[in-house]
């Protein structure tokens, strides 16, 4: 499960990846959309995480990912919850359901959302995979995790970044339009 969940991550990276290019390239494409768009985010730091999570269902498809991937899966131990996203096995009419994973978009000093998430994963016995998939805006959040939750383990090589481009609300002399770069880094941990 652990190669198959690597390439889950370096497919879910690349979507997002690609998705910050585009948009950056759609901002600038024309002087018009330059003229229009100059006080807009340049990237992908506005989006939610069900954005994120429509963005990777769809690269799965298109990667002819293994497993059949499921929206809003509900746990067995508690159906009122449900995972952002669960991979399934299927054969012929059965559907094994092998991992459950969970979005956090992070970009505050409290771990407490991606906390209770975790918790929620740890009650769920049925299920033996089950993983956080953190999406940071700037910041050192794998430090942070560390000391905050015990138990989780980032996944090898399921650890990578990328710039994009952030607009500050607040103008200052020496970047006019208030475009500024921030680090994105996009981390896997199972639970």
């Amino acid at each position: 499960m652990e190669q198959d969940m690597k390439l889950f991550y370096n497919i879910a990276f690349e979507a997002i990846e690609k998705e910050d290019l585009e948009l950056r390239r759609l901002f600038t494409k024309t002087p018009n959309n330059e003229k229009l768009y100059n006080d807009e985010h340049r990237g992908i730091c506005c989006l939610y995480e069900t954005t994120f999570v429509y963005q990777i269902f769809k690269a799965l498809m298109e990667n002819n990912y293994k497993y059949r991937v499921v929206w809003e899966h509900p746990y067995i131990c508690n159906s009122n919850w449900h995972s952002d996203l669960a991979l399934q096995e299927v054969r012929g009419e059965d559907k094994i359901t092998k991992a459950l994973i969970e979005f956090k978009i992070w970009n505050t000093e409290s771990s407490n959302a991606i906390q209770k998430d975790v918790k929620k994963l740890r009650e769920e016995k049925e299920i033996k995979n089950k993983y956080i998939f953190v999406i940071e805006y700037g910041g050192k959040l794998e430090d942070k995790l560390k000391n905050d939750i015990s138990g989780i383990k980032l996944l090898p090589k399921c650890k990578r970044s990328f710039t994009t481009q952030y607009r500050y609300g607040k103008e200052n002399k020496e970047n006019k339009k208030n475009i500024d770069e921030n680090q994105i880094n996009v981390y896997m941990y199972k639970v």
